[in-house]
């Protein structure tokens, strides 16, 4: 599809067959087809195999910048996921690059009256310099013989001179001016380019359009790494207040080209770091409460918990959050959002309880910005009752997980001693009620440290859901007298033994195959685990750390790990190192984990989950 989009016309080298007026159902197919892919990219593990980068290429000479548009669209996430494009082949990179360096470079800048801001505002065409509209092109078609393209497009659309009549495309000029003129086929690119844009220019929307696909080439060539020698030319000085003065508008109609310039700002960011780093938060106000961004974040969050506000477009509020994360990964753009007071802001997501997975999204990034912070200032965090709020967050969101795998691992209740059981009971009834069974409620599970009788050694916990081992089926040589109830340490029943699990009743449904955490979820609990994670061995935490067991996290990390398989290896591991850090940190309190079952489950699970 993409090669039948990206050919030639007949006879008309320049025209695509998606610019055809008469192929507009092509062209929805493509742009759906470049959507799709898009997206499928972004969530990919094997971007590499992708293998129609040359028609990308191609596509970026259509006329229509509703299709320029998608394939920039698609390139921003090759660019930005992965180093895709930086390890392409020279033969296929160099012309993508070429093309991408022609759609960013600069259109004049502020001061010549072509600022991105004034550009994005219907005005009439008077308001902007003649050269709008103009198209000046100069090359040498042979070695001494200067040539100049010098040519006018009307306001309205018409075409001066030779370069066509009334209502022509662009690459129906193009066509005319290489027969006219014998243009080097490295030059032509360029003169396509201008010729687009100078076309486009008095249309308020194709403006638009071309503001928007410059801002992705930017971008795209910074994730790039491509701008080593064009970079002063493209990121000019002024490029960043031009940017700001765009997010600055207040027209809702223009919130795309907003997301687009949050997204330049933020590729900008990772590419310069301290050197343009201090312009941005000085433009900003980033280390102003008063300041626009802080300003700008405040209203779309309360847009966001708030229901009798109007929300923010994804695709913006995306951006963002996104801006955020990467300016807070440097010590400036910390201390900027530490002073400007954001941590009471980022809180509010994370205490918001919606259920939607695009708001999870949000918190996840929210979880993420709060982590960078917290390591140059705790005491916001601490002071807006931060700890809490996470643990709240992480109950709500494993609430949410056992709806789909309700199983819990619950420790075997300790019993007596066989031989004071009272006449005639059956140990094999006894071990039957004993066993694992579903766990539906917080708190204590080993009812029988409340016993008078002192305690057998403890065995190793089993559940319901275990899968049984290949030497459970029982020996019938072995010794009569052999204690039924003991375990090999790698969880294995010693020769002789009948697998408790085999014997027990199934009361634990188990989990259908293939259901797992959905993976935005699984993203939100890992920040939040990471994060738990660093702040219990934080030294600011140490008076509050104590008491963070004693509400739902033991709950919560005792259904994670005794679901591995439902939430992840990586997430199971995260799990047992919130607890591994904790004893480690606080060795005093091991008994409290010890009386509500965590450590019974834990170890449990090493010892039969294969993750």
């Amino acid at each position: 599809l993409l090669a039948e989009a990206g050919r030639p016309v007949e006879a008309m080298s320049w025209m695509l067959a998606c610019d055809r007026p008469e192929r507009q159902p092509l062209k929805a197919l493509l742009l759906a087809l470049l959507n799709f892919t898009a997206l499928l990219i972004e969530y990919s593990f094997s971007r590499h195999l992708y293998s129609s980068i040359e028609h990308l290429t191609t596509l970026l000479a259509s006329s229509d910048m509703h299709v320029v548009l998608a394939v920039l669209n698609l390139l921003y996430v090759f660019s930005k996921r992965s180093n895709y494009i930086t390890r392409l082949g020279s033969e296929r990179r160099g012309p993508l690059l070429a093309r991408l360096q022609h759609l960013a470079e600069s259109w004049g800048g502020k001061e010549n009256g072509f600022g991105l801001a004034e550009c994005c505002r219907d005005l009439h065409m008077m308001k902007y310099p003649p050269s709008a509209t103009t198209l000046h092109f100069e090359f040498y078609a042979e070695p001494g013989v200067e040539v100049k393209v010098d040519k006018r497009v009307s306001d309205t659309g018409d075409i001066w001179g030779h370069l066509g009549t009334r209502g022509e495309s662009p690459s129906e000029i193009m066509e005319s001016l290489t027969k006219m003129y014998s243009i080097p086929k490295d030059k032509q690119m360029l003169l396509f380019t201008h010729i687009r844009l100078a076309h486009g220019f008095s249309n308020h929307k194709k403006r638009l359009q071309a503001v928007q696909a410059r801002l992705h080439a930017i971008s795209i060539l910074v994730y790039s790494n491509a701008l080593q020698e064009s970079a002063n030319s493209i990121l000019y000085n002024g490029l960043i207040e031009e940017l700001v003065d765009v997010l600055q508008i207040t027209d809702k109609q223009l919130m795309d080209i907003k997301a687009a310039s949050l997204r330049t700002l933020t590729s900008i960011v990772h590419l310069e770091r301290t050197p343009k780093l201090s312009s941005i938060i000085d433009c900003t106000g980033t280390a102003s409460y008063h300041g626009f961004l802080p300003v700008l974040v405040r209203n779309c969050i309360q847009a966001m918990i708030d229901p009798s506000m109007e929300p923010y477009p994804h695709q913006f509020a995306t951006a963002l959050f996104s801006f955020l994360y990467h300016l807070a990964s440097y010590d400036a753009g910390g201390e900027a959002l530490v002073s400007c007071g954001m941590m009471e802001a980022l809180l509010k997501v994370i205490k918001f309880l919606g259920d939607e997975q695009d708001q999870i999204t949000f918190v996840t990034r929210a979880v993420r910005v709060v982590d960078l912070i917290t390591n140059l200032d705790m005491a916001a965090f601490q002071s807006h009752s931060g700890l809490s709020i996470f643990i709240y967050r992480l109950e709500h969101e494993v609430d949410l997980c056992r709806r789909e795998c309700p199983f819990v691992i619950k420790p075997k209740v300790q019993r007596p001693p066989a031989a004071t059981l009272p006449e005639g009971e059956d140990m094999e009834t006894d071990m039957e009620v004993t066993d694992v069974a579903m766990e539906s409620s917080p708190g204590p599970s080993a009812e029988a440290r409340q016993d008078p009788v002192p305690p057998t050694p403890p065995a190793v916990p089993t559940t319901s859901a275990a899968t049984p081992s290949p030497r459970g089926d029982g020996h019938p040589n072995s010794p009569p007298n052999e204690n039924p109830k003991s375990f090999s340490l790698s969880g294995c029943p010693l020769p002789g033994d009948t697998p408790i699990s085999s014997r027990a009743p199934q009361s634990s449904p188990r989990v259908p195959p293939g259901v797992q955490c959905i993976p935005q979820r699984a993203a939100l609990l890992k920040s939040m685990l990471n994060f738990l994670k660093k702040a219990i061995q934080d030294p600011a935490f140490s008076d509050g750390i104590r008491h963070v067991m004693d509400g739902s996290l033991p709950t919560s990390l005792k259904h994670i790990i005794s679901n591995a398989e439902y939430y992840g290896p990586s997430l199971f591991l995260l799990a047992t190192e919130v607890v591994t850090v904790f004893v480690f940190q606080e060795p005093s309190l091991l008994s409290s984990l010890q009386d509500n079952g965590l450590t019974d489950v834990m170890l449990h699970a090493l010892l039969i989950k294969d993750v």
